[in-house]
């Protein structure tokens, strides 16, 4: 990769993350000590999601208009990049699309879901490691300055237990959660940690509420909102102090993450615990169904 720059390329532009990363990349640029992180070409892609159809037009548009080069097909996207974010909204493509750029033996962030199931997370991984192509998946909560600060924090002292909270539409076509339920269980992991044993899920048409058990009897939930307040947020059980905290939307926190790894090709959160969240979800989707906790498998 050039010392002077790092050649990104976006595949699937059906969501407003691939012209929110651009322009952030670009307005990171003046201040980046190192290689320069330069979206130049993207790939609409898209699914069969009215979503994804919906959006497609409109982005890739933005997209033109903030300089990128717009191909037809991953392969002239992977001629032209060093490095590769597969930004696609449906999960259920992201298997087959990271294929081919670990294939190819580009580096490769995968926005959030990882993949629409455990079986195709597996499978993603095994990939990665045949290659040996660096891979990371994550939403941007995993990187929100506010929730960093609360670990490790002698004033709050060791975390026994904590609680998130945000929206969770449940769009037709997405399995359970995978949409943007995530967000808020991505938040969980990045305080409780991994480990979770098992999950049970209470539901209505207004809101879901998921309580984990992990290791030492401690407790994870998170509540998914489709009414009232639409906030992110969360509260913090501590050995020495609660607090409750907002969540904006940390966009530049993980674009600054993806930027270090693009550089260094160290993920900076292992695919086996994006792969564990699927699983907290999926057990979650089975308790929906049985009203009792289901293991993570």
């Amino acid at each position: 990769m050039s010392s002077q720059s790092i050649k990104v390329g976006m595949v699937g532009l059906d969501t407003s993350h691939a012209v929110e990363f651009t322009r952030i990349f670009q307005q990171l640029e003046a201040t980046q000590p190192d290689a320069v992180i330069k979206v130049v070409a993207g790939f609409p892609g898209g699914s069969d999601l009215p979503i994804s159809q919906q959006r497609v037009p409109e982005f890739t548009t933005q997209m033109k208009e903030l300089g990128v080069e717009i191909v037809h097909d991953i392969d002239s996207l992977l001629d032209r990049v060093d490095a590769l974010m597969l930004e696609s909204v449906d999960g259920e493509v992201h298997l087959e699309q990271a294929q081919q750029v670990m294939s190819a033996g580009k580096p490769i962030f995968i926005d959030k879901p990882l993949a629409n199931s455990v079986d195709a997370a597996f499978e993603i991984l095994r990939l990665s490691n045949e290659h040996s192509v660096p891979c990371f998946s994550a939403s941007c909560f995993r990187f929100s300055s506010n929730l960093l600060d609360t670990i490790d924090n002698s004033e709050i002292g060791e975390i026994i237990s904590a609680e998130t909270w945000g929206p969770c539409h449940l769009p037709t076509g997405v399995p359970d959660l995978f949409f943007y339920g995530l967000h808020g269980i991505e938040a969980l992991y990045t305080l409780m940690g991994s480990g979770c044993q098992e999950v049970v899920r209470t539901h209505t048409a207004k809101a879901d509420v998921m309580s984990g058990i992990w290791p030492n009897d401690r407790i994870g939930t998170y509540r998914g909102l489709r009414g009232g307040s639409l906030d992110f947020g969360a509260t913090v059980f501590g050995s020495k102090r609660t607090v409750t905290i907002e969540l904006g939307i940390p966009y530049r926190e993980l674009c600054t993450a993806i930027a270090n790894f693009f550089r260094s090709g160290i993920a900076p959160v292992p695919l086996q615990e994006t792969i564990e969240m699927l699983q907290f979800m999926e057990a979650a989707n089975r308790s929906k169904q049985t009203g009792t906790p289901n293991p993570l498998l």
